[in-house]
């Protein structure tokens, strides 16, 4: 049978002071100090996933634009070629339109060698046929 006297109560109001003392002393600050480091670490993951939302955001826009200057330099690309191919045209005839002029030009000037060799070969032959009709005339 337990009985209670003046020792037992004195252990139990020394455990209660004691209990108190060490709640205010030792248990509260380190409570405090436990919930305060939740409270940073829940504001640092809070933190964190808007920056992992944030950086989410730039790399999109990022490759939003790097697509964008894609199509344009596409674009560009395909409008300097068109560009190319329109001047490689244009130089081509202009070149063909020298070439026939040039060739035009040269068939004229033989034309008209021809023509000079030929009135100058009318004229030595003329008298040498006429020669060749006395001799074979015998006059």
């Amino acid at each position: 049978m337990i009985k209670i006297n003046i020792t037992a109560l004195f252990q139990l109001v020394s455990f209660l002071f004691l209990l108190f003392v060490l709640k205010r002393l030792l248990f509260r600050p380190i409570l405090d100090i436990l919930d305060e480091r939740k409270r940073t670490l829940e504001r640092q993951a809070r933190a964190a996933r808007e920056y992992r939302a944030e950086a989410r955001e730039r790399r999109d826009e990022y490759q939003r634009e790097i697509a964008a200057a894609r199509r344009q330099a596409l674009h560009i690309q395909e409008e300097a070629e068109e560009e190319a191919l329109a001047l490689r045209a244009k130089t081509l005839s202009e070149k063909r339109a020298q070439a026939a002029a040039e060739l035009a030009r040269v068939k004229e000037q033989l034309e008209h060698e021809i023509e000079d060799q030929a009135a100058a070969v009318r004229a030595e032959v003329e008298p040498l046929g006429a020669l060749v009709v006395e001799k074979v005339l015998g006059r």
